[in-house]
């Protein structure tokens, strides 16, 4: 699944291609955030009527009539936003105006909160950007941090336009949502910050009770960290921090660049184990696992958009490369039309890879002294009119062609990481591979020093020992790896931050934690007695609500379905207990005690039908000691026009007659007369009317006859039965096919 944009798979490995990042290049400099503000931006409201061929004045839409407007159109909404995102990166992140430094490397990703609105988080690496270190002076830092990052409200009279903006998307809430208390009497993202008259950096200390308030604008605490020139482009909420460490580096992108499949990659390695139990071929498993991950995953309208028109969901500065350092990994084998060409005596029937492609580089000095990292860094494959061209380099032995890069930077290089402790032979074998040139792997240790290990420490190349070699080569591609690996180790032992993000981006964690609230928070009082409430299934052959002790939870789209109205066009076949069962399953939903959730309920139905199946009372009956939802709270109506028989209104009113007659009661003449005509001897009957009988023996024996009366030349064929053989997935011949017998 990892080609497929957006699943658990393609984000684990932009994951990785993400750490690979930070080992070649070090921490970034910024974590950016920017949400997305539609009902701020005028031209996306105009083009989407524009598209309808109407104009509108954006200043006179209220809220409900803009958000009309944004659903009409989900699609010209989403590009309008990707186009947004491109133009702030490239007019003005990456621009000569540098407004956040010179950008040398930057990543981000897209992703849809609940709610469906996207957001950019940003990763850039700035050059020159100062570093910090806790043994030295911050003061550069400071400086560095205090040229670009501010959360001072602007002055109405000299900015205007920044003032307003700041004031409408930057200030936090000072009467605090549900989710900035939740669970914590202060607020979990740190509102109000504490007055400075400068920034600092803090670094652990004891407690200390000097609380020492300076005179800052005490409007300024509940300002989120921004960047004036970037605010004012994008007009809508941004976050900027600086990063220290490549703990809180890791700790981004662990928790966000994979979010939100955390959860997704659970179900489906569930799904895997439960699929491998079963006696499939691999086609049908993979089948199943993809049905699983369709039917599970619910995406908004936007996100939907993304993956359907091919928007980007990820960017990087740099391409990365995955270098192969096992010998006996998984490789592909040719084609059979090209296995057909292949001598049966040749060993020539694998696809080349990376190390085979290098191994056969031109024997020039410019080739001879290149390690393997830096020939896939600097280096790309290049295949048919590329191959052509002037600047693509044949390789020795027919093995292809490749070219320097020139558009872009060298790539990132990611490959498989052992253990120095636990696997010293390969992960040392995996250091020569990569940062030594040779050209076979006999020239990565020799027979004086059997081991790589050794041959690393004390071996020599071209007359130099290979360690300084190795080191040099490593320092380039992994500089930052001993400090990434002990900062994964750190996660690993402790786990993630809980709620790190309120610190990294409050107001998005707002937008996140108010939707989850939404859907799962309901009224603190109430919350004991909410889970006593029973749950409630759907009986598949009637599709009719019934009670189940361990019941699973209502699916996304049966919830949508209900979360406005419910219309029971079946009032009649509802009983009492069904009823309450479904009023406290709607409860649960809303989080709202009302009747039914607050949704207005619509029953339809004629109570002089057959009761409801296994029930003598129907919910219009009380019953004493029993839960009424019916009684007060519906109201009956009376419906007065016939459809159904609106043509034949004699025919009409006898059957309203019938409805409401009561056992004892005696038909009149007229109602007798009118039904006794149509009383006809079976011999009489059309052949080809309708019949209708009481049992299936009756049926088949009509239905034989029926047959035999149309021909009197039949031909029998024995349906031949087949079943899918699960290991090669062919139809298998079983025999003749034997119906079940059905009860009389």
């Amino acid at each position: 699944m990892q080609p497929l944009r957006g699943t658990p798979a393609y984000w684990e490995k932009t994951l990785k291609d993400l750490n690979a990042m930070v080992r070649q290049l070090g921490k970034p400099t910024f974590f950016l955030t920017f949400s997305a503000a539609e009902m701020r931006w005028p031209e996306v409201i105009e083009a989407v009527k524009a598209q309808q061929g109407e104009h509108v004045d954006f200043s006179q839409l209220d809220w409900n009539a803009k958000c009309d407007i944004l659903r009409s159109n989900p699609v010209t909404v989403m590009r309008l936003f990707e186009k947004r995102v491109d133009a702030l990166m490239t007019n003005l992140i990456l621009s000569p105006a540098q407004p956040i430094g010179e950008v040398e490397d930057y990543f981000y990703r897209v992703e849809f909160q609940a709610r469906g609105s996207p957001h950019i988080h940003l990763l850039v690496w700035i050059k020159d950007a100062p570093e910090f270190d806790d043994l030295q002076d911050d003061s550069v830092v400071i400086k560095f941090i205090d040229q670009y990052i501010t959360c001072q409200m602007p002055d109405p009279n000299a900015d205007p336009e920044l003032h307003k903006i700041v004031s409408e998307v930057q200030v936090h809430s000072r009467n605090h949502s549900k989710s900035c208390k939740k669970g914590n009497v202060m607020c979990r993202f740190g509102f109000p910050k504490l007055p400075m008259d400068k920034t600092i950096l803090t670094y652990p200390t004891p407690d200390d009770d000097d609380d020492d308030d300076d005179d800052n604008q005490q409007q300024d605490c509940w300002v989120n960290g921004y960047n004036p020139d970037l605010l004012r482009a994008w007009n809508a909420n941004m976050d900027i921090q600086f990063v220290l460490d490549e703990y809180s580096c890791l700790m981004y992108m662990m928790s966000y660049v994979s979010k939100p499949e955390h959860e997704m990659t659970e179900f489906l390695n569930d799904v895997i184990r439960d699929v491998k139990k079963t006696n499939v071929n691999e086609k049908d498993e993979m089948k199943q696992i993809m049905q699983a991950y369709a039917k599970h995953r619910e995406v908004s309208a936007q996100e939907a958009v993304a993956r359907t028109c091919s928007l980007p969901l990820k960017k990087c500065s740099r391409n990365v490369v995955f270098i192969q350092t096992e010998d006996n990994a998984l490789k592909m084998s040719l084609s059979m039309s090209r296995l057909k060409d292949v001598s049966p005596e040749s060993e020539e029937v694998w696809m080349s890879g990376l190390p085979e492609k290098y191994a056969e580089r031109p024997r020039t000095p410019e080739y001879e002294g290149l390690c393997l990292a830096e020939f896939a860094s600097q280096y790309r494959t290049v295949y048919g009119q590329q191959s052509k061209g002037k600047n693509a380099v044949p390789l020795l032995n027919d093995k292809g062609y490749v070219q320097k890069r020139t558009v872009g930077k060298p790539a990132i290089i990611r490959f498989p990481r052992f253990s120095e402790e636990k696997d010293p032979e390969r992960f040392y074998r995996r250091l020569l591979k990569l940062y030594l040139p040779h050209r076979s792997n006999d020239d990565l240790k020799s027979e004086e020093f059997p081991t790589y290990e050794q041959f690393y420490k004390c071996g020599r190349k071209w007359g130099r020992e290979v360690r300084p070699l190795v080191d040099v080569m490593k320092k380039k591609y992994e500089g930052q790896g001993k400090l990434i690996e002990k900062a994964l180790e750190k996660i690993r032992q402790e786990g993630l931050v809980v709620n790190a993000w309120n610190t990294f981006a409050p107001e998005v964690e707002v937008d996140r934690l108010e939707c989850i609230n939404q859907r799962e928070e309901i009224n603190p009082n109430d919350e004991d007695e909410m889970d006593n409430v029973p749950d409630f299934a759907v009986d598949r052959s009637s599709s009719i609500a019934v009670p189940a002790i361990q019941a699973p939870k209502l699916s996304p789209d049966f919830v949508r379905k209900l979360y406005q109205s419910l219309n029971e066009t079946q009032a009649s076949i509802f009983y009492t207990e069904l009823f309450a069962y479904v009023h406290w399953r709607f409860q649960q939903i809303k989080g709202n005690r009302k009747p039914f959730g607050g949704m207005s309920v619509l029953a339809v139905g004629d109570f002089y039908q057959l009761p409801p199946l296994g029930k003598s009372k129907p919910l219009c009956v009380y019953e004493e000691g029993v839960l009424d939802i019916w009684k007060d709270n519906f109201q009956m109506v009376n419906l007065t026009q016939i459809m159904r028989q609106k043509d034949d209104l004699v025919f009409a009113e006898l059957l309203n007659r019938l409805r409401v007659k009561r056992k004892m009661e005696a038909l009149t003449d007229e109602d007798r007369a009118l039904l006794t005509k149509t009383v006809i001897d079976i011999k009489d009957c059309p052949l080809d009317a309708l019949h209708i009988f009481a049992t299936n023996k009756e049926v088949d024996e009509h239905n034989r006859k029926t047959v035999a009366a149309l021909h009197t030349d039949f031909v029998n064929i024995k349906a031949q039965d087949y079943a899918k053989d699960p290991t090669t997935g062919e139809m298998i011949q079983t025999g003749c096919f034997k119906g079940k017998k059905r009860p009389a």
